[in-house]
Order: C-alpha cells, then sequence, then structure tokens
C-alpha cells in the first residue's frame, strides 16, 4: 500500500532537483555517482522519477544546494499548500525585489520575483521555515546542515503531510544522542533537539569522525539522501485517494455513478459511502482556483475513524486569481470499519 503514495509522491516530485542554472536530462543514467556513498540513495530517488540530472548527464552529487532550491524540493514532494490564509512572511525583501513593490504588475515586477518565491511563500505560511532577519530570506546562499534539519523536523512535526502523519504521532524515547557528536557544542541551541530526533530516526546522521558539521554547506547527495529516508517513512494508512483535483477530466469520467452525482448535483459539503469494499469519504467545496482542499489526518479510535480534511488557499494574496468558481472536491477510500466520521477544517 505505501507504493501508492510513493507513486503520488513521485509525481509531485518530477523535476524537483532540476535547478535553475541548466536544464535537467532525463536522469536515468547519470554518469557521476557510480561508487558515490549516496549512490543507492541517489539511484533510488531517479528511479522513482524524484530527481533527475542535468544535460550533460551528471548528478553532481557534490554541488551545494541553495536554500531555495531545498525549500522548492520539500514543497513540491508533498505538494504543500498554505492552511490558513494568513500567507505569513510573504514580503521577503529578497524574494520580491524592489521593482515588485513599486509595481507588482509591471514587466519589472514580475521579473524582480525570485523563481522560488512560490515554494518560499508556502514553506513559510505552514512554518517550516523562518527568514534570516531583516525580512530577508537569502534564498541563493547554500543551506547549512542544521538549517536542512530544522526544515525536515518542521516538515514532520508542523506542517505534517498526511503521509507522514503516523510518523509525528510516534512516541520516540528522548535519549541525547546529539551530545555524542564531537561538535555538538557548535550547533544552534534551536536545532539541538530537532537534529537528536531525526538521528534517532535514522533521517540524518553525523560523518564516520563523529561529526555532525551543522554549518558545513549541504550538498545535493545529502539532500538526497535525507530525503530518500524520509520516503522510506511514508505511509498511506490503507488510505486510497479515489478522486481529487476537479480539473482532471479522465478521473471525472471514471467516478462512479452514485459519486459523480454527489460531485456534480449535492450541495451538502461532506458525504459517506458504505459499502462491501470499504468506505468511501468525501469533501467538496465551490472555490476560485487558487483555493483547494488536502487530506489533513486519519484518527483511528475504538469504533470509529475521523478523517479531517483542510481547506487550502493561494500562496499569496497578490498573485492574480481568476475570477471562476469551481467545484474542489476530494474523495478517499478506507477499509470496511465500523463508523466514519469527516471533519474539514476551514
Amino acid at each position: 500500500m505505501k507504493r501508492k503514495w510513493l507513486l503520488l509522491l513521485t509525481f509531485v516530485c518530477v523535476l524537483a532537483f532540476s535547478l535553475p542554472q541548466g536544464a535537467a536530462a532525463d536522469g536515468s543514467n547519470v554518469s557521476d555517482i557510480k561508487g558515490h556513498w549516496a549512490e543507492k540513495d541517489i539511484q533510488k530517488l531517479i528511479d522513482n522519477g524524484a530527481v533527475s540530472g542535468f544535460s550533460d548527464g551528471t548528478f553532481r552529487p557534490n554541488q551545494t544546494i541553495t536554500r531555495a532550491e531545498f525549500v522548492k524540493i520539500v514543497v513540491r514532494m508533498f505538494d504543500l499548500k498554505s492552511t490558513d490564509g494568513k500567507n505569513l512572511g510573504m514580503f521577503y525583501k529578497d524574494t520580491y525585489g524592489e521593482e515588485y513593490t513599486k509595481d507588482p504588475f509591471s514587466a519589472e515586477g514580475q521579473k524582480s520575483l525570485h523563481w522560488a518565491v512560490e515554494e518560499i511563500n508556502i514553506a513559510t505560511n505552514l512554518g517550516i521555515v523562518k527568514g534570516t532577519g531583516d525580512n530577508r530570506f537569502t534564498p541563493n546562499a547554500p543551506i547549512i546542515r542544521e538549517q536542512m534539519a530544522l526544515i525536515i523536523h518542521n516538515l514532520i512535526y508542523t506542517a505534517t503531510p498526511f503521509p507522514l502523519q503516523e510518523l509525528s504521532n510516534t512516541p520516540l524515547d528522548k535519549i541525547l544522542i546529539v551530545n555524542k557528536f564531537k561538535d555538538a557544542s557548535s550547533i544552534y541551541g534551536g536545532a539541538t533537539d530537532p537534529i537528536n530526533t531525526l538521528v534517532i530516526l535514522k533521517i540524518m546522521q553525523g560523518d564516520k569522525n563523529g561529526y555532525f558539521l551543522p554549518k558545513k554547506h549541504a550538498t545535493r547527495a545529502e539532500a538526497a539522501a535525507i530525503l530518500s529516508r524520509v520516503l522510506d517513512k511514508v505511509s498511506n494508512q490503507d488510505v486510497e485517494i479515489v478522486f481529487s483535483n476537479v480539473t482532471d477530466k479522465r478521473i471525472e469520467k471514471e467516478m462512479p455513478a452514485k459519486i459523480k452525482d454527489w460531485y456534480t448535483k449535492a450541495e451538502e459539503e461532506t458525504h459517506l459511502w458504505y459499502e462491501e469494499d470499504g468506505v468511501y469519504a468525501a469533501a467538496r467545496k465551490w472555490s476560485n482556483p487558487c483555493n483547494g482542499m488536502i487530506l489533513k489526518g486519519i484518527e483511528k479510535t475504538e469504533g470509529k475513524t475521523t478523517v479531517t480534511f483542510q481547506n487550502t488557499y493561494p500562496h499569496s494574496s497578490d498573485f492574480a486569481c481568476i475570477d471562476i468558481g469551481i467545484n474542489y472536491a476530494i474523495i478517499i477510500k478506507l477499509p470496511p470499519t465500523e463508523k466514519v466520521e469527516i471533519e474539514v477544517l476551514k
């Protein structure tokens, strides 16, 4: 069952490692990872379509990765959306630029936008990232390992995409593994607990000499290895997404008639179908194309399962949205169970 979620993640991961300085190649055969310490992790993500190489057939595993590049990968991997409509921290000086603040709809204003501004806004909105001071994000700076650890920790325990829900709820013994690193004293205080947790989860680790190297610039190989381990923790909890995204007409035509009737005609926001093969839970909303809905979580208690959906919002109110209404819906299938309830977070 995990494979279904890996396929979904693969879809949103495609070209996530394609960097602005060069067009990505197919990526199935790259020439410079043979014998590299991260070869298996890189190859696994390449085989899944999550990352790709450059047009010259290389992956460049030892090349550093920037803060913007890493944030974009994380947001795309889990198809993250803004969920409260506040768009916190959206006006970083170095992601919008002076020309945008002067006239956002001018050609110069649009050109001044950083290429990862959307993903940076979403990650900021969800509490995954923060700026570097003076209302700046410093997107083009190489990301350091402790910053990468904070982002991954916040992804799991703050944003918590549904495929990582079980991981975020797993109780962990508070073993102070982080103190065993020879350079533990150089780790930023706010990153100590997150790094400790990720080491316990075997998502991050130190080098062979016993150092964590928190201030070291992270490489593409390190990013691939860490994200590969995060994907290993993905769980779909026996949930199958039957339908999502109203714009996909192919899926719409394949919907069972009773579901399509509800989807096209009913006024109720949520609906349940109890069938022999399982329980179908659905939520829908009329919205503009910039809004949507995600599966937020599944909570199982004795005799009851609660399915939680959450409304999503544009990553920035300053990006124009088409003034039309669409019928957005998510329909999932659960194993047969005694009782199911649906909750929608606004």
